[in-house]
């Protein structure tokens, strides 16, 4: 896992009012971005772009990434 990276783009979300939290077991991620009330949930890039910046973050096949939107939770 790139932490660094990780937390640049966690950082980068939260000025935009999003909320990325991420639970990692083996090779399987479980990610799930909230918006903060007045926040667009529709915004964000779409799953596939997002997908392959998780995938180099946390070196998981983007297929054992489960990837929840704010529309989603």
């Amino acid at each position: 896992m790139n932490s660094q990276q990780l937390e640049d783009l966690q950082s980068s979300l939260a000025a935009d009012g999003y909320e990325m939290q991420i639970e990692q077991s083996g090779e399987k991620a479980r990610v799930s971005i909230s918006a903060a009330d007045g926040i667009c949930g529709d915004c964000l890039v779409p799953k596939p772009l997002m997908l392959g910046m998780l995938e180099s973050l946390l070196d998981v096949d983007p297929k054992d990434i489960e990837l929840l939107y704010p529309n989603e939770l």
